[in-house]
């Protein structure tokens, strides 16, 4: 799983910097939704390897329990 995450992150920076405009610089948080489909410890070892790949840190939510919601308002 942690794999195919990495894949498509680096597929989306790749798309980003292709489009320019400053999008590759900007500050991003990397967000993976249904979480509740992955057991605390796989989602520790998966945040592990993807921060040790792309030095980014992962934040788990599952829009089912209503986490995004709190989440886009601790970011607001």
């Amino acid at each position: 799983m942690v794999d195919q995450l990495i894949a498509d992150y680096k597929i989306v920076r790749q798309e980003l910097s292709k489009y320019g405009k400053g999008l590759a610089e900007k500050s991003e948080i990397v967000v993976v939704n249904k979480m509740e489909l992955v057991d605390e410890e796989n989602r520790g070892a998966a945040s592990a390897k993807f921060d040790e790949v792309t030095g980014k840190n992962l934040v788990w939510v599952s829009a089912g329990m209503g986490e995004v919601a709190d989440l886009v308002n601790q970011l607001s």
